[in-house]
């Protein structure tokens, strides 16, 4: 949603836009973040390495799986989240940099999304906002990749 807003960015090009190339110039591809999980960041936890997390997302590849990073079935509704990192912080700094405001404007258009996300019944207590009306903090993100 921040790509479409902030960029036009027309999803039906891409499932994940790149918000800010500066973040890749370092680890351009998939083999770069590899070689550096496997030399820099070690392979234990290097999904919760700041570089990490600025180029790659930690995935399950399959609903039914239960490991190695989590398992959905016992997760999906109790949520599963990194706690050790203000992914608030995080959000106004992108939506910063990806939309040239303040930082007062973004913690504003934080709180917009956060207000909107619970109209919808969004858990948001991960961005300092309200719990689920369910009870329920889990979301689930699809990607699909078309093989052809």
């Amino acid at each position: 949603a921040l790509g479409a807003i902030l960029r036009g960015f027309d999803a039906s090009h891409s499932p994940l836009p790149r918000l800010q190339l500066s973040d890749f110039q370092e680890t351009p591809d998939a083999n770069a973040l590899m070689k550096k999980v496997a030399t820099e960041w070690g392979p234990e936890k290097s999904d919760h390495h700041p570089e990490f997390r600025k180029v790659g997302i930690s995935t399950m590849c399959s609903l039914l799986a239960t490991g190695p990073e989590c398992c959905m079935q016992v997760a999906f509704f109790q949520g599963y989240s990194c706690r050790q990192i203000s992914f608030r912080t995080i959000l106004e700094e992108e939506i910063v940099k990806a939309g040239h405001l303040l930082p007062a404007e973004a913690q504003e258009v934080v709180d917009e999304l956060l207000t909107i996300a619970s109209r919808h019944g969004l858990d948001t207590t991960i961005l300092g906002g309200r719990p689920s009306p369910s009870g329920h903090a889990g979301h689930l993100m699809q990607i699909f990749i078309r093989l052809d």
